[in-house]
């Protein structure tokens, strides 16, 4: 189960990662 938590961290991952964030984000969502 994802939590809120957890989708906090891949906002931030995508905001300070930039696209290695967003890709690491999107893998977690779906991969």
């Amino acid at each position: 189960m994802r939590t809120l938590s957890a989708d906090f961290e891949d906002e931030v991952a995508i905001v300070t990662g930039g696209s290695s964030g967003i890709g690491r984000a999107v893998a977690r969502r779906f991969g």
